[in-house]
């Protein structure tokens, strides 16, 4: 609950300064938006079924079991994400275009949409070791990542983008970017190390 909570305070925060920058700015955001959340759904699918599956395999105590759900999303994941990243990429112009005939929306647009296009993968991993976490109950870890990369990284550094320095869209997408890769530096750290795994706690005991 907090964690929705603190994101989605985060994300009128980032959206009121985004308004902030004018009507080309805030339409090209609003539709590269829209198509961009159209390209997570696959993403998020697995994370539901790492999540129940990890939630299963911890009743179980079966830690072979958890460790083969990693190993078998990830590259799943990952490859769905490249897949749907490269789409994206491909034909953000096109997309654009499906929802405005302004020129510049259509241009600047396309330009972030290809931004956040090269870092899908990334944020693949994160949601699927999110899932995992949720899935054993380990709530904490992605309520602070969450929470720490939207307002330290994407509403702070955004604010001293648009606000300070005037600079455009592009800036504050960038701070969105930085928010995913922190985020995934975080998981991969989770990951790498085996904190996401209640059983393996339990296998040492």
């Amino acid at each position: 609950m907090l964690q929705r909570f603190g994101t989605s305070m985060g994300f009128v925060a980032f959206a009121s300064m985004i308004n902030s920058l004018g009507e080309v700015a805030t339409a090209a955001h609003t539709i590269a938006n829209t198509v961009e959340s159209a390209f997570y759904i696959p993403g998020y699918g697995m994370e539901t079924a790492a999540s129940t599956l990890a939630g299963n395999a911890l009743g179980a105590k079966d830690n072979k079991r958890m460790k083969s759900l990693a190993s078998m999303f990830m590259p799943i994941e990952i490859g769905l994400m490249i897949v749907s990243g490269a789409a994206l990429f491909a034909s953000a112009p096109a997309l654009m275009g499906l929802f405005s005939k302004s020129p510049e929306v259509i241009e600047l647009g396309a330009t972030v949409l290809r931004m956040v296009a090269v870092s899908e993968p990334f944020y693949g991993f994160s949601i699927i070791v999110e899932g995992l976490m949720l899935g054993v109950g380990k709530t904490k870890e992605p309520f602070v990542y969450n929470v720490l990369g939207m307002w330290c990284v994407r509403i702070v550094g955004t604010f001293i983008c648009t606000q300070l320095l005037s600079m455009g869209l592009v800036s504050a997408w960038a701070c969105m970017i930085g928010h995913n890769l922190l985020i995934f530096a975080l998981y991969l750290i989770a990951y790498i190390r085996g904190t996401w795994n209640p059983l393996n706690k339990l296998q040492t005991v």
